[in-house]
């Protein structure tokens, strides 16, 4: 995930993991923990690490800044990082055109609202929509680079209910897990909240 410098899927892992950490934090499962060491220091290195994410962040967008690092410099993992902070340059170069594809998935959404243009064809269609919004070299053939467009422009209103109700579900079965476990006596705290978790299968098989 790192190597590949796909920026959107290790940000979504970053926030998966704070997710996870803050309801961890709400639900004061490492005050239950059997390890000391988790009881005694999870909240401080938990604060520490955020602090570090903030420092580094305002260092980057500093960095980037000043060197002025733009979309043909990038020849190194790390140019790709320093150009994604680089505020001197127009948002929608940051994010490599993806407010174009974005329009092109709404266009393609509002056209077939109900049930979409069907599964696959947003691929295969998106140059003649595109050159109503432009952004995308002629021909180009792209997803919208957002799952919930995709599915609003490819299933239409009725799919993007079922896959946010899936969502929903998802995550409800989750946070249910996490209540019983950090209720529970002699839960394990953490490692408690994992292992049931990691036991129930509607979760696994709901988030798979």
């Amino acid at each position: 995930l790192v190597m590949t410098a796909g920026r959107a899927g290790l940000l979504g892992a970053c926030a998966g993991v704070a997710v996870w950490i803050a309801l961890a934090l709400v639900f004061r499962l490492d005050r239950d923990d059997p390890w000391p060491f988790v009881r005694r220091h999870f909240r401080k290195v938990v604060y520490g690490v955020a602090t570090a994410s903030v420092l580094t962040l305002f260092a980057l967008v500093a960095i980037g800044t000043s060197l002025d690092i733009r979309h043909h410099h990038q020849n190194t993992y790390l140019h790709t990082w320093v150009f994604t902070f680089n505020v001197r340059q127009p948002l929608d170069q940051i994010v490599k055109g993806r407010f174009s594809n974005w329009q092109t998935a709404a266009l393609m959404f509002q056209d077939h609202p109900i049930f979409g243009i069907g599964i696959g064809r947003v691929f295969r269609l998106f140059a003649n929509y595109n050159r109503l919004v432009g952004g995308a070299p002629e021909g180009a053939r792209f997803s919208a680079h957002n799952t919930f467009l995709n599915v609003a422009a490819e299933m239409g209103i009725v799919g993007l209910l079922a896959f946010l109700t899936l969502l929903g579900v998802a995550f409800g079965v989750a946070i249910r897990t996490l209540r019983r476990a950090a209720g529970a006596a002699g839960a394990g705290g953490l490692g408690g909240a994992g292992g049931a978790a990691a036991g129930n299968r509607g979760v696994i098989w709901m988030l798979v």
